[in-house]
């Protein structure tokens, strides 16, 4: 194996690697959009549940007549809902976070990936340029060799000419 070759066989395993490393990435990527999107479920049903627990609240003081604290009740309750919402709000907004962080770190491994696989490919290319010209220094190699062979049969032939026989 030559140090070219050594160096493509490092290069496939770089590049080979940072494929894996990309896939890792995607799967996190992928992970991190499903959390978000649970996060959004989340929030969607809690808001959904508190619209209808504040209509109750609102129906009810207003079917009958109320105390002062019984309103207070009702804004104390309304409050605590609202508290609820933005801990499911910032619960998003953390889960966005990290998807749009795991998409850049998918962005960069993609990158690695390209840069990995142009290097290989340049290799690959040097590879194959050196093999041919392996080849061409082989083929001028053997073709010397029977140019030579065929130049010293000649002249063994012209120091053996036919018909002069020392019999005579």
């Amino acid at each position: 194996m030559t140090v070219f070759q050594q160096l493509l066989a490092l290069r496939r395993f770089r590049e080979e690697r940072a494929e894996a490393i990309v896939r890792a990435e995607r799967a996190a990527l992928h992970s991190a959009t499903q959390a978000r999107d649970d996060a959004a479920a989340r929030l969607q049903e809690f808001q959904d549940l508190a619209s209808q627990r504040e209509q109750a609240l609102f129906s009810a003081l207003m079917s009958h007549p109320v105390l002062l604290r019984d309103i207070e009740g009702v804004r104390d309750e309304v409050a605590d809902l609202r508290w609820r919402e933005r801990g499911f709000c910032d619960a998003l907004d953390q889960a966005e976070m990290a998807r749009a962080r795991q998409e850049h770190a998918v962005s960069a491994a993609r990158s690695h990936h390209q840069l990995a696989e142009k290097a290989k490919q340049k290799f690959a290319e040097i590879v194959s340029a050196e093999k041919i010209a392996h080849q061409a220094r082989r083929d001028r190699a053997e073709e010397a060799q029977s140019d030579e062979l065929a130049g010293s049969g000649a002249r063994a032939n012209a120091s053996h000419p036919a018909g002069s026989d020392s019999s005579g």
